[in-house]
């Protein structure tokens, strides 16, 4: 919405981009197929809490709230968003926070705050295919402009 204007412009996300996120891709894929309709960004957050909820509620054999909630801090679980594990306080353990940058009218990646090792190293790498990519890209222009 912010056009040329909003070029170069940071920003921040609670969590990680989908394709970031360890099941992000194998989620990506299977969504649409079984709604018809694209990945929605905070599908796949709703798809952990959900099986947090579930496995709360089989731990306590009950769905009572009074009794499930409590199960909730003993969840370990590895969500399409990643590892589900909950502090003492009731946190995130290993949440992140993803910056991104407008380049070209689309979000880029440029960092990943706190989460998990695995999902800065994809990041790290991804960021490497992002940049030979461009490189090779701006290589080929390059030569398809020579005479």
């Amino acid at each position: 919405m912010g056009g040329e204007g909003a070029q170069g412009a940071f920003c921040s996300q609670t969590g990680l981009a989908l394709e970031k996120m360890p099941k992000g891709p194998e989620f990506a894929k299977r969504y649409p197929e079984k709604f018809n309709a694209p990945v929605q960004i905070y599908s796949p957050y709703s798809y952990d809490a959900v099986h947090v909820l579930v496995g709360a509620m089989v731990r306590a054999g009950s769905t009572d709230p009074a009794k499930y909630l409590p199960e909730i801090r003993n969840t370990s679980l590895d969500g399409v968003s990643g590892r589900i594990e909950f502090d003492e306080k009731g946190d995130l353990r290993q949440g992140a926070v993803t910056v991104y940058q407008v380049v070209n009218g689309k979000h880029e990646v440029r960092e990943i705050v706190g989460g998990s090792p695995i999902a800065k190293a994809a990041a790290a790498v991804q960021a490497g295919v992002d940049a030979a990519k461009q490189a090779g890209d701006s290589a080929a222009k390059a030569l398809s402009t020579q005479p």
